[in-house]
C-alpha cells in the first residue's frame, strides 16, 4: 500500500504559520523514548512522531492504523 503524503499548495512555512502550528524540535527526551519504543512500525519518521507524542502528551493526526499499537492519542484523518 502506498503511503499518503502531505500535499500543500504553497510553501510549507506559510501553511504552518497560517494554521497556528507550533514547531516541535526533536530533543534528547524524544530520542530516549524512541529507543524504548517497541518495533510495531517500520517508518522511522512515524516512530519519531510517536516518541514525540508520548513525551509531550500530544495527539497525532494520521491515516496510518499501524500506529495504533503505540497507544498514543490519535485523530483519524479523512480525505
Amino acid at each position: 500500500m502506498a503511503k499518503r503524503q502531505l500535499r500543500v499548495s504553497e510553501p510549507l512555512r506559510l501553511t504552518v504559520s497560517a494554521d497556528s502550528f507550533t514547531e516541535l524540535p526533536f530533543t534528547l527526551k524524544h530520542a530516549e523514548e524512541l529507543e524504548r519504543l517497541p518495533f510495531h512500525h517500520r517508518d522511522p519518521f512515524d516512530r519519531i512522531l510517536v516518541a514525540q507524542a508520548r513525551v509531550e502528551g500530544a495527539t497525532i493526526e494520521t491515516h496510518d492504523r499501524d500506529l495504533e499499537p503505540y497507544g498514543v492519542p490519535m485523530i483519524w484523518a479523512t480525505d
